[in-house]
């Protein structure tokens, strides 16, 4: 499993936020944080459609977090810009499986070990505590 390049811009903007605690333009983000600027657009885009970030408009505009930092968890961002997050395709909501042999196949079991264990594990890490590390 590898993050899309747009989830790990998506994390670095979310700590960005949080570290300044304040209404903070796009520019500043993009600079400050060597994201392009066209893809932070973007980004802001659907990290608010998820409800992470709040807009603000006006000469004095830019983004904020919506949610205290202890509150966003590391998976919550993943999951924004990700999706659905699966080890497998039959990892997947909808169980397919080219076998049809999920509920007795043994790679099946351990796929769904490790992704709860990772999940979980992402889960468990807050914005806040990525702060602090």
């Amino acid at each position: 499993m590898q993050l899309k390049l747009t989830t790990d811009y998506a994390i670095r903007t979310v700590l960005y936020l949080a570290e300044n605690d304040r209404i903070v333009a796009s520019s500043e983000i993009a600079e400050k944080m060597a994201i392009p600027r066209k893809y932070l657009i973007n980004i802001i885009g659907t990290i608010k459609k998820a409800g992470l970030i709040d807009t603000h408009k006006g000469q004095q505009g830019g983004y904020s977090l919506k949610l205290p930092p202890e509150e966003i968890s590391l998976y919550d961002i993943i999951r924004a810009m990700e999706g659905e997050i699966a080890f497998n395709r039959c990892m997947e909501s909808d169980g397919f499986c080219s076998r049809n042999a999920a509920a007795y196949c043994p790679v099946h079991s351990v796929y769904e070990e490790a992704q709860e264990k990772i999940i979980g594990y992402f889960k468990n890490i807050n914005v806040k505590n990525l702060i602090n590390r």
